[in-house]
Formats: structure tokens, sequence, C-alpha cells
């Protein structure tokens, strides 16, 4: 598709409530062209903002398009390759994009392995809550307890799908910081032993 064409296509409404900015190459993730990515991030994305609703993107290119420009509309995204270090830098009160992720983000999806995707095999219901015991292809999990207790607070985050290292961790997306959660979806890579705790905590935290 030519330049012109993809500018052209890229300021229709109908094309642009979604933006993915991955390609599937022999069945791993990866970032577009990087010759349409500057296109998008000089000229095009300032024009469509308004327009954006959903955006799908690599971590690594997240900080470049969030900061082109303000995306009034935005209320879903979903990241590939998310892991500790990205949660530390753009998911705390420090961020720069706070006001995104506190305030306008209704659904999120962090995908740490690339080649587990869970939005696409999972049906969702609401206060739904389901644990997965992930594959030996996954790669490592976030662990909550070593961040700030501000990050992954919301006050608008209805949905949440990650991948966390024990109860423990999933746990802590329980204690209030989410104040709208009604969806989440979670991979624990140690569930040993604690089917009874998770039951009992889950219900704990649902019953107010």
């Amino acid at each position: 598709i030519g330049i012109e064409r993809l500018e052209s296509l890229a300021k229709d409404i109908i094309f642009t409530n979604t933006l993915n900015f991955v390609s599937n190459d022999t069945d791993n993730i990866c970032s577009i062209n990087d010759s349409i990515l500057d296109r998008f991030c000089s000229d095009i994305l300032s024009q469509i903002h308004y327009n954006v609703q959903y955006f799908i993107f690599e971590s690594m290119i997240m900080e470049r398009i969030l900061l082109v420009t303000n995306y009034p509309n935005l209320n879903k995204l979903k990241i590939f390759k998310f892991n500790q270090d990205i949660a530390l830098r753009y998911f705390t009160d420090e961020t720069p994009f706070r006001n995104i992720f506190k305030q306008q983000i209704i659904d999120l999806t962090l995908i740490i392995d690339e080649k587990n995707d869970l939005t696409e095999t999972i049906d969702y219901t609401t206060n739904h809550f389901s644990i997965f015991q992930p594959s030996t292809k996954m790669s490592t999990s976030l662990s909550l307890q070593d961040l700030p207790s501000t990050t992954f607070s919301s006050s608008t985050l209805i949905k949440l799908c990650i991948n966390v290292l024990n109860i423990d961790d999933c746990l802590s997306l329980l204690n209030g910081r989410l104040e709208q959660l009604s969806i989440l979806i979670v991979t624990i890579d140690n569930v040993k032993n604690h089917a009874s705790i998770v039951c009992n905590s889950v219900s704990l935290y649902y019953s107010s």
C-alpha cells in the first residue's frame, strides 16, 4: 500500500477506531515497519487523535506513540512484551501517561509472552475471575509485590488481562487500587495448594 493511500485510509474514522502497530512474522510479534511508524507519528496521529479508541503496540514504542498528542477517546490498550521495568516506568503516579491509565483506560491487556495471547482464547463475562496455569513456553511473569502500591491504580479500568508470579501478586490487584474492575483474567505461574485461598479471597473482595 502506498504512503498516500495509507494516509487517506488513516484519516477515515472507520479505520482509525483501532490502530494496530504490531505484525505477525513467522508466529513472532514485531513492531510495524519504522518508516510507517515514523509517518504515523510525524503526520497522521495528530490529525486522527479524536478517532482513536484502541491501541495495540509493543511496549518499546508505547511512549513514542502516546506522547505525539492527546487521545481523548482512547479507552483500550493492548501492550506486547510487557515487563516489570515497563510497569515501574509507566504505571505509577509519576508517569507522563498517568491520566490515560488512571482516568481513560477501561480495558487493558498486558502480554508478557507474545506467543500466549489470552484475549483471543478466553470468553469474558462481567465479574468473571479466571485463573490459567501457564504452559512451559511462557516467559517470566510480573511480580507486583516489588512494585509501589500505586502501580496499576485506576478509577476507570473495568477489564485487566495480565500474567503474575503468584497468588499474592494476584490478590494485590484486588486490594482496592482498581476501583471499577469487574473482569480480571490472570495467569499465575505458581498456584500450588492455593485454590481455597483464591476462592475465599475473591469472595471477600467482591462481597462488598
